[in-house]
């Protein structure tokens, strides 16, 4: 057997990638890495997953540190972004807030998330559309306007972007169909829509079909992503009268009552998020 088998090895090169012998041994080495990766991973997500444990039990998230190097590098330059746009929005008459982890980083930390890298604002629907019609005479060197799905204020120069996300009057008299339309919009119709921009139109169309100012109810802007934030609804005095609240170095409108707002939109916003602590691979986040 010894004498077949050394026969046979002979009868080929080793090195040679048809040869059967390489292919056995090739085909075992890559079957044992795959089953040792996953062995790392694995352990490396039970680590992960206690770490997040140990964290959310032994971690007040509000006293977590800001971030440092290239994170804070972007989240200065969004600040500085976020100061130009506050006079344009300002000198035109066109309320807004912070708004999604812009308002927690403002409640909680007073400024950035420290792993947050972006801002984004709340605008009712009325100045909404006074800024989507404007965009083009508001555009300056430094900054500019782009409508997809949403209202998108870049800074060419270093390639950042905050964006702003509409709000409407819930119709009472209309409520049920509004929902319905609206849901329907999310789940169908913006799928179909050829480009984000004729999504924004047909957005705009239905919002509109349904305006109203006489409401105590308000809802997130039809141009959401999810269903679940499509129809969530804030009491008017959850947002109005706007306050000022500490962002970093400078003031930003918030709502009246941004704890409620929080908490309706997140809930329990104060914990870290379930996949903090999460790594590319972990499959138990």
């Amino acid at each position: 057997m010894k004498k077949a088998l050394s026969k046979f090895a002979c009868s080929c090169s080793l090195t040679s990638i048809n040869c059967p012998i390489f292919k056995f041994f090739l085909i075992g080495y890559i079957f044992f890495s795959i089953s040792h990766t996953k062995q790392i991973e694995r352990k490396l997500d039970k680590l992960s997953a206690n770490n997040r444990v140990i964290l959310a039990n032994i971690t007040d998230i509000s006293k977590l540190k800001p971030a440092t190097g290239i994170t804070r590098e972007i989240q200065i330059y969004h600040l500085n972004l976020l100061a130009k746009l506050d006079k344009i929005l300002k000198a035109n008459n066109l309320s807004y807030w912070a708004d999604w982890g812009t308002l927690i980083g403002a409640v909680r930390h007073k400024g950035f998330i420290p792993w947050d890298d972006d801002i984004d604002l709340g605008m009712m629907r009325k100045d909404y559309e006074i800024l989507r019609s404007k965009i083009k005479e508001l555009k300056t060197d430094e900054i500019s306007f782009h409508v997809t799905d949403i209202i998108h204020v870049r800074d060419e120069k270093n390639d950042i972007e905050i964006d702003i996300f509409p709000y409407d009057f819930a119709n009472k008299e209309h409520f049920e169909k509004q929902m319905k339309e609206r849901v329907n919009f999310v789940k169908y119709w913006r799928k179909i829509a050829l480009t984000k921009t004729m999504s924004a139109k047909w957005a705009s169309e239905i919002a509109k079909k349904y305006e109203t100012q006489d409401s105590d109810l308000i809802i997130g802007g039809i141009e959401y992503p999810h269903e679940e934030t499509a129809i969530k609804t804030y009491a008017k005095s959850t947002i109005f009268p706007l306050k000022y609240a500490q962002f970093e170095n400078i003031q930003i409108p918030v709502p009246n009552n941004s704890d409620v707002y929080l908490k309706t939109k997140f809930g329990n916003y104060m914990s870290l998020p379930s996949d903090f602590g999460c790594g590319m691979h972990s499959s138990g986040c």
